[in-house]
């Protein structure tokens, strides 16, 4: 069942054609709504849960539509500007038949809310996307930040690897030296020891 509860079609106080989704107070409210009605206008009435509209032409056609009070206003009245244009001329008599099918196929889903519904999924999506590309971005300023720690790393080893080898060149040429030196000196020695 859809959101409509009421829906008639007045020629000033005469009822054209009616459609009733549910027997109840909604049939009532709508022809007190009828009655009430002044050409050339539009309105909205409240009756404890329920709301009822209408739509007067001002050629004594009055377009009612009685619904739940949570239904959304654009709903019938969505569904009263559809039967004011469709039905230009109240000596019709497919009216009722025209007006069964567009209460029956009414289904109550408010455009404006399903669009606004659909907005806030993609939002949703959008907001989820750009969290990724964050979370993204992050790890990859973590990873250059990485990159050039290892880079200054890299340097500073290798300096201190060309140190720590000139100190053992170093270390080698002194050892060298001395051994030279030590050899040297055995040789003068004896060298000298054996001059005589």
């Amino acid at each position: 069942m859809g959101p409509l509860i009421y829906s008639a079609v007045f020629d000033g106080s005469k009822v054209l054609a009616e459609y009733e989704a549910q027997t109840g107070p909604g049939r009532k409210l709508g022809i007190a709504i009828a009655s009430k009605a002044s050409p050339g206008t539009q309105m909205s009435y409240t009756a404890g849960s329920l709301s009822g509209h209408y739509l007067a032409r001002s050629d004594n056609a009055v377009f009612v539509a009685v619904c739940d009070q949570t239904v959304p206003r654009r709903v019938p009245f969505a569904l009263l500007q559809k039967l004011d244009s469709a039905i230009p001329n109240l000596a019709d008599a497919n009216i009722f038949k025209f007006l069964q099918e567009t209460c029956e196929g009414l289904d109550g889903s408010d455009g404006l809310q399903l669009a606004r519904q659909e907005i806030d999924q993609v939002r949703n999506v959008v907001v989820e996307n750009i969290d990724h590309l964050m979370e993204r971005g992050e790890r990859l300023s973590l990873l250059v930040d990485r990159t050039n720690d290892m880079n200054s790393n890299a340097e500073l080893f290798r300096r201190r690897t060309h140190a720590v080898s000139r100190k053992f060149w170093w270390q080698n040429a002194r050892m060298a030296t001395i051994a030279l030196a030590t050899i040297g000196g055995v040789l003068f020695f004896l060298y000298e020891l054996f001059r005589v």
